[in-house]
């Protein structure tokens, strides 16, 4: 999920004095300039501003010609070149950004060396999959002029000398009135019968960055909490993305990766060589493994063995390999020999992608690298070392602030990637699960009684799965539910809890085209989860049930469910979907998910759940329907 940043922030753009400052290049920038001068702009590949209507979003927002923009919004946009495929690169250092109110002298609110105006704050970072680009973001302190055309000019440069100048790179917004009250008009039909609404809004919030709380959102949730003296179900829940991450490669909403999980046995490449015999890799400790509790300079002899199967990832290309041998075992560089693989066509990003933190963040602790080359364990599986500071960082603020969390396991977290990198299912599901596992009894060691009243979820907007469910294997979908799930409920029970008393489900649909959203995943998902619905396309049966290594390992309620259904259902207690669009549009689609739901129950699932709870027995089904008038069971956010 992406939030919009247009009307998000304050600031008053006031006119600017007329005199006109030379303009300031920093000492880094005056080389790469010079020789791209020489090299001269026939070599270079153009450098285009990223347009795109909203659709939700759209770029560059405040959208060109777009009207009634508020006075306090923020300025969004990308750059990047015509061509994708180019080898040629965007400078940051040399992005600068104007903004001109009427007829007035334009003000620089960004300079070169990213340097922004006084009164205004923002980033500039990679971003997007449109090939070499950056995306800029803009928040000044005070707020626009109001009923006022303006005009932003940004200007950039990229290594091979192309130059993005600012008549090329403007676009024009006009701003509304100052007024905060608008009159808002809709038809009531008495006649109709009324529907129940056992939900809310404002209910809860959802957070695009993680561990950003102590930074920069006190305040608001200062407000927030006055708010709920008087609503206690205001921003009663908290959802933050993505408590899984890693922080494998830059991109522009990272904030605060958790960083959650490495293993004991990864390594960092330093030094890729091909040969005759195969490839030697170079590799040393990963910066921060201190902070697992992992060992300095271990021998790659207690880690890896000849025939063991191997990860090569960058986090952006990945190969197998098979371990040859141990060529040599002491410090400073260790090293190890690999069957043949393949090199990526832009070859590997062995150096890490930004400088190396020094010192802690108080607001985010914890020291991580920034990409990185990394050796990993791949078959068998590598052993999970856990690094807990920046979760109990963030959470702890919510669990001060009363919420109740939405803890959602959307990805394969950490080194248990099939390929290093994000949004995908995990080499090794036992592995998995046994990480959601310590995961679960984390939290409720440290928020007890608390962990009942939170949603459990897994997934994140999986039916746009170039995004979020990268693979598209919906059989790995229905796997990883399956193991994240009874993971999650065997945590709970582990800590003598009643899991029939825990809310998992999950899905976060994104549901952005249309207003059907049983495709792809919602009718062919509830067809899994139901151990009596049926789905071409559906496993034959719960997976985690199914593999005999998790034996004496399940939760109960998994056991009890599977059993009297000839293994098959996976509990699930609620799907939620993510509400993009206009309010008819949004209710079309909720009809349409509830209509799969009415279907697969009309198959044989237990009618008397909010969902389908066919393991839940009548008590506990009325324990969630008590607990869906504080929330609904049919979630939107």
């Amino acid at each position: 999920m992406i939030t919009s940043f247009a009307s998000r922030s304050s600031h008053r753009l006031l006119p600017p004095g007329r005199s006109t400052a030379a303009r300031w290049y920093p000492p880094s920038l005056v080389l790469p300039l010079a020789l791209a001068c020489l090299a001269g702009p026939l070599a270079a590949d153009e450098i285009q501003l990223h347009r795109a209507n909203p659709d939700p979003y759209g770029y560059p927002r405040p959208a060109p010609g777009e009207t009634g923009v508020p006075v306090g919004t923020s300025l969004f946009l990308g750059l990047g070149f015509r061509n994708k495929d180019t080898s040629d690169v965007l400078l940051p250092e040399s992005v600068s950004v104007r903004i001109r109110a009427g007829d007035h002298d334009p003000r620089e609110i960004l300079k070169p060396g990213q340097q922004f105006a006084p009164g205004y704050s923002g980033k500039i970072a990679p971003g997007g999959n449109r090939g070499p680009a950056l995306v800029v973001y803009l928040d000044g302190e005070e707020e626009l002029l109001p009923e006022t055309t303006y005009t932003v000019s940004v200007e950039a440069r990229s290594r091979d000398g192309s130059l993005l100048d600012g008549k090329q790179g403007s676009w024009q917004f006009t701003t509304g009135k100052t007024e905060t009250r608008r009159p808002v008009a809709f038809a009531l039909r008495l006649a109709d019968q009324p529907v129940r609404w056992q939900g809310g809004f404002f209910t809860g919030l959802c957070k695009p960055t993680f561990c950003t709380s102590a930074s920069n959102r006190l305040s608001g949730y200062e407000l927030m909490d006055r708010i709920r003296q008087r609503e206690p179900r205001a921003w009663s829940l908290q959802r933050d993305v993505s408590m899984t991450g890693m922080e494998h490669q830059p991109r522009f909403l990272l904030g605060g990766e958790p960083n959650v999980v490495r293993e004991r046995e990864t390594r960092r490449i330093t030094k890729i060589t091909p040969g005759d015999k195969g490839v030697l890799l170079d590799v040393e400790d990963f910066f921060g493994h201190w902070q697992y509790g992992i060992d300095s300079d271990r021998p790659l002899s207690e880690d890896y063995h000849v025939g063991d199967e191997v990860l090569i990832a960058d986090g952006v290309s990945s190969a197998t390999a098979k371990v040859l041998e141990v060529v040599k075992d002491t410090s400073p560089a260790r090293r190890v020999r690999v069957s043949r693989f393949d090199t990526p066509e832009a070859g590997w990003k062995i150096e890490y992608s930004r400088p190396l933190p020094e010192r802690e963040d108080p607001d985010a602790p914890g020291l991580f690298p920034s990409g990185g080359c990394y050796l990993r364990k791949l078959r068998p599986a590598g052993t999970p070392h856990y690094y807990w500071g920046r979760i109990d960082k963030e959470w702890d603020i919510a669990h001060r602030f009363g919420r109740r969390q939405v803890v959602n396991f959307n990805e394969a977290p950490g080194d248990l990637s099939i390929d290093g990198r994000n949004w995908t299912y995990p080499k090794d599901y036992v592995e998995h699960h046994r990480v959601v596992r310590a995961f679960t009894s984390h939290l409720i060691e440290r928020y007890g009684d608390a962990c009942l009243e939170y949603y459990w979820s897994v997934f994140n907007e999986p039916d746009l799965a170039a995004a979020f469910w990268r693979s598209g294997d919906w059989d790995e979908l229905q796997r990883f539910y399956d193991y994240t799930s009874d993971a999650i409920l065997r945590g709970f029970e582990d800590h003598g809890y009643d899991s029939d008393r825990v809310m998992v489900g999950g899905l976060e649909i994104g549901a952005i085209f249309g207003m059907h959203i049983e495709r792809p995943v919602l009718q062919l998902f509830l067809s899994h989860c139901s151990p009596t619905a049926t789905h071409q396309e559906a496993l034959p049966g719960n997976a985690a049930y199914a593999d005999q290594r998790l034996d004496g390992q399940r939760s109960r309620r998994v056991e009890s469910l599977c059993r009297a259904h000839g293994g098959k259902g996976s509990p699930c207690d609620f799907i939620s979907v993510h509400a993009y669009n206009a309010s008819d549009v949004m209710a079309a689609k909720l009809r349409s998910g509830k209509g799969v739901r009415e279907r697969k129950r009309g198959q044989g699932a237990e009618k008397g759940s909010e969902l389908f709870r066919a393991d839940a027995d009548p008590q506990t089904i009325e324990q969630f329907r008590l607990r869906a008038e504080k929330g609904s069971v049919w979630t939107t956010h």
